[in-house]
């Protein structure tokens, strides 16, 4: 066999490797956009806004009240890490279309901001004077619109009233349609979602109720150098014979890895691919940097930056255990990471 046939060998090998590790991942990556995307879209005036994926290209469906917060809505999802393109579908009311009054309320840049369509003004000041009385004159943007021919849904006044409840939770909101209330926004702690929750569903029957609240993240301390190094030192990702794909419980010590490095963001890692003996050294060499890479790619996934990810590959250079038994060649069949 000619030298330039085994160097084209080599380079198949090595793609097909990296196509399967791709299409392995290709559920997680969709799951991980649409995770993700639906944060970003967590407020009440994109309740009715749905969002898959398919790959990296994601379509936005359902409906929001303007152009403009569909146009917002695809500049959101756009602007996410990893989203290639976004396909938007959501529909905007025509005039005729539109037969009863909405109201979202929801907190920007330090205003609360009251937009929907109502049937009168007079409706619209009771709102505003509401949101007045409760949050302050100077802190309540009013973006309502008039069309005389909508109709109130169901329980309209009942479900403003509920929304006070929130005073004070300055990253919740509210929308109100056609049957429906929904709670969107951030909250501080787990019992206050679902004490909210359980008060509307009890206020608002029958009125569709989705809690779609979110609690906040409470800061975590950041982990000490020597705690980071602990747990690289003790998760090695192993990987079968002749393999570089990742096993489901390698990406799960990746998950915690990403973790921890998206809570201390000046860490950097040596990311390094070894080999059992078993094959040519030329043939370990390139094995063990296909699994330095697919360790890399997966973290590049979950949007570590490449330049904080470094690869060495090693070959059989570096056992750690005895390549004379199955057990010790399972264990040199790894990729290590270390601090730099």
């Amino acid at each position: 066999m000619s030298k330039i046939f085994k160097i084209i060998l080599a380079v198949l090998g090595l793609l097909m490797l990296w196509a399967l590790t791709i299409y392995f991942r290709r559920a997680s990556i969709e799951q991980d956009l649409t995770d993700r995307a639906k944060l970003a879209l967590a407020q009440p005036e994109f309740s009715q806004v749905s969002v898959t994926f398919e790959g990296r290209d994601g379509t936005l469906a359902g409906e929001v009240s303007s152009q403009q917060l569909a146009d917002e809505a695809e500049s959101l999802a756009q602007k996410l890490w990893g989203i290639r393109t976004i396909n938007n579908q959501l529909i905007v009311p025509t005039e005729k279309s539109q037969t009863f009054a909405t109201l979202q309320g929801y907190f920007q840049s330090g205003k609360f901001i009251l937009d929907g369509i109502v049937p009168d003004e007079g409706t619209g000041q009771q709102l505003i004077q509401k949101a007045t009385a409760v949050l302050g004159e100077e802190k309540v943007l009013d973006k309502l619109s008039i069309k005389p021919d909508v109709q109130l849904p169901e329980r309209f006044h009942d479900a403003i009233a509920v929304f006070w409840g929130l005073k004070g939770i300055d990253e919740a909101g509210f929308s109100i349609g056609a049957g429906n209330f929904a709670l969107k926004g951030k909250v501080p702690t787990e019992e206050i979602k679902n004490r909210l929750g359980a008060e509307v569903t009890k206020s608002l029957t029958p009125l569709q109720i989705q809690n779609e609240l979110q609690v906040s993240s409470t800061p975590v301390a950041k982990p000490t150098s020597d705690e980071l190094q602990k747990f690289f030192d003790s998760n090695v990702i192993e990987f079968e014979l002749a393999s570089s794909l990742l096993s489901s419980q390698s990406r799960k010590i990746l998950d915690r890895a990403y973790k921890l490095l998206k809570q201390s963001p000046q860490a950097s890692l040596e990311i390094a691919g070894h080999t059992d003996n078993s094959g040519p050294r030329e043939y370990n060499m390139r094995l063990s940097k296909s699994r330095a890479i697919a360790v890399r790619l997966y973290l590049l996934e979950k949007e570590i930056a490449p330049e904080r990810l470094s690869i060495a590959a090693y070959g059989e250079t570096k056992p750690i255990a005895n390549n004379d038994t199955e057990e010790g060649r399972q264990r040199n069949r790894r990729v290590e990471m270390r601090l730099q």
